[in-house]
């Protein structure tokens, strides 16, 4: 019986070491990788959008338009198809865990159980201590005994006995039939889940950088061609050169005369955010944009230069 208890307290402890492993899996499959691959998600249509925004369409041909805006169409499309799909295995993984909960719960409730036993039994077994401490009647029991009722006694004893080693060697049978090679193969099948996770890992990761080697692709096809069309850059009127310095003295505060490429940034969000460009301002497209406008190198942009700039955004 004794060593039942060991042998259950055993297998107990490596189905509880199986459980916290799972749930290491869960939060690495769920919490880990699903939430970084979300964000490879993200950031693959954010470059497509970019991408599909820096062509040069002719804006008399409505051809042209509709391809671009159909592809626009097709992209978004694509993506809420890919998210309608991975909301249903979602809903799917979440009715299953409720499922899993229901059972836990049972679980619980026969622990408790169990629990009630053990306190109703030793309360039984209190109460006889109690009463036994409390009078003399164990003692007078002893005075008062017969061999026929010690006999009485030994052979119940024994009877009872018999029954809980039969008991013992059917609950042995039942931990053997019931549980060899279960907890190892689990362990096995965490082991290989692990694995999978690890791999999957790697191949976000991968992802992510390839997708950061295309945003600089992106970057330089809608940012370093500006360089090249300067020379195409609109004549500005007086009056729109006066427009063009208050905003260079907005934008330069510091006041020493030139942008600086945190106060580019900083001009190229307020853009962004009040709704007059859809440009990527990161920080490196932000920076390739600055230093194709920096044409004498010097880490600034100054107001000629500034001018150039609004001139091409005129002529485009």
């Amino acid at each position: 019986m004794f060593r039942n208890k060991q042998a259950l307290y055993e297998e107990r402890a490596d189905i509880e070491k199986n459980h916290d492993l799972i749930w290491r899996n869960y939060h690495s499959a769920f919490q880990g990788n699903r939430q970084m691959a979300n964000l490879n998600t993200d950031a693959i249509f954010k470059n497509r959008r970019e991408l599909l925004a820096s062509m040069v369409i002719n804006p008399e041909d409505p051809v042209q338009a509709n391809y671009r805006a159909s592809h626009m169409n097709k992209q978004k499309i694509e993506f809420l198809d890919n998210r309608s799909k991975l909301n249903e295995k979602v809903a799917n993984v979440n009715a299953t865990m409720s499922g899993i909960n229901a059972e836990l719960i049972e679980i619980n409730k026969a622990i408790m159980c169990a629990n009630g036993i053990i306190v109703a039994f030793n309360t039984e077994q209190l109460e006889k201590n109690s009463a036994w401490l409390a009078d003399s009647s164990l003692e007078a029991a002893m005075k008062a005994a017969t061999p026929d009722d010690n006999k009485t006694k030994i052979d119940n004893n024994a009877k009872r006995i018999n029954e809980i080693a039969d008991r013992a060697r059917a609950n042995l049978k039942s931990i053997h039939e019931s549980l060899e090679g279960k907890i190892s193969a689990n362990k096995d099948l965490i082991s290989t889940n692990k694995a999978k996770i690890e791999e999957h890992r790697l191949k976000i990761k991968e992802n992510a950088a390839t997708i950061r080697e295309n945003q600089k692709q992106i970057i330089a096809k809608v940012y370093g061609a500006i360089a090249s069309k300067y020379a195409k850059a609109a004549e500005l009127s007086q009056e729109q050169k006066d427009n063009v310095r208050k905003t260079f003295d907005a934008v330069d505060a510091n006041k020493n005369g030139k942008i600086e490429a945190n106060e580019f940034k900083k001009m190229m969000e307020t853009l962004k955010t009040e709704g007059l460009i859809t440009a990527d301002v990161s920080e490196e497209a932000c920076q390739t944009l600055f230093k194709s406008c920096d044409l004498n190198g010097n880490s600034l942009l100054e107001y000629d230069e500034f001018c150039k700039l609004i001139g091409v955004c005129l002529a485009c």
